[in-house]
């Protein structure tokens, strides 16, 4: 009887209403025709978050992976993936429990873990692999929030260009390396995005995260005037750099806060003829501005600070300029 009212898919899809995907996991195991009809309602499993971290280190082997998949009722499952078989039985539980997912996730996040080159192929692997299940679809993914480990610029384009662009709020691009690798050595991390500022991903966005990786492009180049909040991380940044971004946030309805940092200036006496004298000059490597909105309730207040400062590891701290939209109530002028 039980097994009979089970196999009915009116009766399973009301019984599916109430459940999340745990439960519905634990359902497809009764025997194969729950399964069948399971797999005709096709039902919602309600996850909030999922995230995959893949660790590349040459140290690991084999490869292996950590998934961890949060539902909107707050249960979570934390699963690793440590044998020979590991790569595939994550890709398949990834395609498995995404399958149905209808509403928008909060965020869902790729991360790749590595140091150097050695396994930056095996990145490109999995990356046309998750791109071939979210395409697979029968509708594009809807997450809030996409963070994603920089491997290329082509891996990424492949993901990002396959999640639902009228749902993706949030990007974020995270750097590889171990936590302090890069700043011991000195390195950096160069990142294009000349292809990805194209994407619709991209142009639909409110909040743009780079932090730990170096943008060569100019500020000029990157598409970013229409995000409410910025925080990345440049090669350099120019007088006409700054003059660009005051002259069009100016203008701008969304803009919240902008923070951008950046390695080499050529920033110069030239700023104060191209936006103004600073409404404080703190130092000399340290000013302050105010400037009035369209919308006389608001003013951008803009730190420029071009100090010169070392880090733990004896290393040039990037510099930083700061764009912030403020109340008047909050300005020195109310």
């Amino acid at each position: 009887m039980e097994h009979s009212v089970l196999g009915n898919s009116k009766l399973m899809a009301l019984i599916l209403k109430r459940l999340e995907c745990f439960d519905i996991q634990k359902l497809r195991k009764v025997n194969r025709g729950v399964r069948k009809c399971i797999d005709e309602v096709k039902p919602e499993p309600h996850i909030k978050k999922y995230s995959i971290t893949s660790d590349l280190r040459p140290r690991v082997l084999p490869v292996t992976h950590v998934s961890r998949v949060e539902l909107e009722s707050g249960d979570f499952k934390k699963i690793s993936y440590e044998t020979k078989d590991g790569t595939y039985r994550c890709l398949n539980d990834f395609e498995t429990t995404l399958k149905h997912q209808k509403s928008c996730m909060e965020e869902l996040s790729i991360v790749f873990q590595f140091t150097n080159d050695i396994r930056m192929d095996y990145s490109e692997v999995l990356c046309t692999a998750i791109e071939g299940i979210l395409k697979r679809r029968e509708h594009p993914l809807k997450t809030r929030k996409l963070s994603i480990t920089y491997g290329s610029q082509l891996d990424i384009f492949k993901i990002l260009a396959a999640i639902d662009k009228d749902s993706l709020r949030i990007i974020e691009f995270v750097d590889p390396s171990e936590p302090g690798f890069k700043a011991f050595f000195g390195l950096e991390v160069p990142f294009e995005v000349d292809q990805l500022s194209q994407t619709d991903q991209w142009k639909n966005a409110e909040h743009l995260i780079v932090k730990d990786l170096t943008i060569p492009a100019s500020i000029q180049d990157m598409n970013i005037l229409h995000f409410s909040n910025l925080e990345i991380f440049l090669k350099s940044m120019s007088s006409q750099d700054v003059d660009y971004l005051t002259t069009n946030l100016f203008k701008s309805s969304n803009f919240q806060k902008f923070k951008i940092s950046f390695r080499e200036s050529t920033i110069d006496e030239s700023l104060h003829e191209l936006i103004g004298e600073p409404f404080r000059i703190i130092s000399d490597s340290k000013q302050i501005w105010y400037f009035r909105m369209e919308n006389a309730n608001f003013y951008i207040h803009v730190v420029l600070d071009t100090s010169d400062v070392k880090d733990i590891y004896k290393k040039l701290k990037p510099k930083v300029i700061i764009f912030t939209r403020v109340a008047k109530e909050d300005t020195p002028f109310f």
